[in-house]
């Protein structure tokens, strides 16, 4: 059951930034197709986060997401406006983009050599564990008025550190 409810939000997130990413790069920003695309797509990934190819392939995708996260910090840094800039922003930036790509794509092949079925779990928890305690945290500490990535993203990135550490002692 917990593999399941796991894959669901796997696949939901996955779908999410993919129809986002899809959408604000080939269409124009303005159209908000890119918003449309990204419900369309995490339906899409909610439905084949039931499959049980997807479950057992699972620490691809998460680390892929990791990937995705790490690639839009890396590259809002190298080619953006830290001060202002948020996913969206980092989007509208080819070489941030790009990086966004290499990001998502180094994470997929690291996930491809973790064989150990605990990993899932871990990965899982710092997915959610860094996304909403981070959302809650700068909320929480007033952070998230301006939107910038780099505002929110240490405490995403310590949430996440926590949650998975947490889940690794408790699965030894």
């Amino acid at each position: 059951m917990l593999d399941r409810i796991m894959g669901l939000f796997t696949g939901l997130i996955a779908g999410y930034l993919l129809g986002l990413t899809i959408g604000y790069t080939v269409f124009d920003p303005n159209l908000d197709a890119w918003a449309l695309l990204g419900i369309v797509l995490a339906l899409v990934g909610l439905a084949v986060g039931l499959t049980a190819f997807f479950r057992r392939h699972m620490v691809i995708v998460l680390c892929a997401i990791l990937g995705f996260y790490l690639g839009a910090l890396i590259g809002i840094l190298l080619a953006g406006d830290i001060t202002s800039d948020t996913l969206l922003g980092a989007l509208e930036n080819r070489t941030a983009t790009a990086l966004i790509v290499v990001g998502t794509v180094f994470g997929g092949a690291v996930g491809t050599w973790l064989h150990n079925p605990r990993i899932k779990h871990i990965l899982f928890a710092v997915l959610i564990g860094g996304f909403f305690g981070g959302l809650l945290l700068s909320v929480l500490l007033g952070i998230t008025k301006e939107g910038a990535m780099w505002e929110t993203a240490p405490l995403v990135l310590l949430c996440g550190t926590i949650a998975g550490g947490l889940v690794h002692v408790t699965h030894n």
